[in-house]
């Protein structure tokens, strides 16, 4: 996770999680915030194994040439079946309508960069929960109108105003609560205030005045041609299913709700003709009353401080500690790496060595974006979410 948190990328994307869903799980970071990870205790991370990741929280996802029978009787003989209905069920539940505009963060950058036109500033707003299939495609179409290219509308009005090198827009969708988020990259924490009132100016702009009716006929054109073609980019067919499926099944929904397209397609061709897109603007954002804007700042030394604390933290522990306490830490520690430098046995190599060629294979034809997963529509990045996707089997 330390690695994953180096990157501004991710630490925005976290920052405008807890802005935005401060009293829901959302709040968390999937895979463990580095700072807090010590302070978990064994006893809590088998509690919550215990708890989450069992078969009754689980989603089962078969795709491809079988005999699905066949395929549901190995499951259940070799998996299902050896466990019992506990009765825990987990729900998801909604954020209530929340407005934060003073959400901040730090990120580290080397020594020789430069903390000028180094920060980003986000604009997040929710636009929509799981089940609205059409609102949710019709924004990530919006989104691509709005500033997929140089010359999109908003995206080319704000590089010309100088305030940042780039903006990114897009909708953040796959989870129970779907957003929209404008971001500004590369630019000064002082911008903040202008940039805000030039998105606000121009949405309003483009309310009033209307957007180019051939640029979104262009989009949902091109947006059509993707759902159809059933691809998008170099992933495979069957995991895009899968997010597409979880998109609402996770959430309590139909799994079919995002597999199908046709009728929120032709709804949005429909409202097209009128004022479908002016209105999403201004009903979902421009009077949004669940929004949140975060500013990332660069620092120099905050890897530093972070490590001395870390340093200082782990030394303190060990302070703490009896001769024979930090004897038995030792012993385990010696057992664990046994454990792991000790070799496989048969069957647990030849399992390995199976699973080992498969992906080799479907390297050769497939080769999934490194880090965070996207779906690419243009210029523009539409994230697939996988923060709730707790116990999955893709086959």
């Amino acid at each position: 996770m330390k690695g994953a948190y180096s990157s501004v990328d991710t630490q925005m994307s976290h920052r405008i999680s807890e802005a935005l869903f401060p009293d829901t799980l959302y709040r968390h970071s999937s895979g463990g915030d580095p700072e807090v990870i010590p302070d978990l205790t064994y006893e809590q991370f088998l509690a919550a194994h215990k708890k989450y990741y069992h078969p009754e929280n689980s989603f089962i996802f078969l795709y491809g040439n079988m005999d699905i029978v066949e395929r549901l009787e190995y499951l259940d003989r070799e998996y299902l079946s050896k466990y019992t209905r506990t009765g825990n069920v987990i729900d998801i539940p909604m954020q209530k309508p929340t407005v934060n505009h003073n959400k901040t963060g730090v990120y580290s950058i080397s020594d020789s960069e430069s903390e000028e036109k180094n920060s980003y500033i986000s604009f997040a707003s929710v636009v929509a929960d799981f089940s609205e299939r059409e609102k949710v495609l019709a924004f990530d179409i919006l989104m691509s109108i709005l500033a997929s290219t140089n010359e999109s509308p908003l995206k080319k009005a704000v590089l010309e105003s100088g305030l940042g090198e780039d903006l990114w827009a897009f909708i953040y969708d796959g989870v129970a609560q779907p957003y929209v988020v404008f971001e500004l990259r590369k630019t000064d924490p002082d911008k903040k205030d202008e940039f805000i009132n030039l998105l606000r100016r121009e949405l309003e702009k483009l309310v009033k005045d209307g957007i180019d009716k051939k640029l979104i006929t262009a989009q949902i054109n091109q947006t059509e041609f993707s759902l159809r073609e059933g691809r998008q980019g170099s992933m495979p067919a069957g995991l895009l299913y899968n997010f597409d499926i979880m998109s609402s099944w996770l959430y309590g929904g139909d799994p079919a709700e995002y597999i199908e397209y046709e009728k929120a397609l032709e709804n949005i061709k429909k409202g097209a003709e009128g004022r479908y897109f002016e209105e999403l603007i201004e009903k979902y954002i421009l009077l949004s009353n669940h929004n949140a804007i975060v500013l990332m700042t660069p620092s120099k030394t905050i890897a530093a401080e972070q490590a001395k604390a870390e340093e200082e933290r782990v030394a303190a522990f060990r302070n703490s500690l009896s001769d024979e306490e930090l004897e038995k830490i030792v012993e385990k520690n010696k057992k664990l790496i046994a454990h792991q430098t000790a070799e496989d046995s048969r069957t647990a190599r030849n399992a390995s060595e199976a699973v080992c060629d498969r992906c080799r294979r479907q390297d050769n034809r497939d080769t999934l974006p490194q880090g965070r997963l996207f779906r690419q529509t243009d210029a523009h990045h539409r994230t697939v979410h996988q923060e709730d996707r707790l116990c999955q089997f893709l086959f």
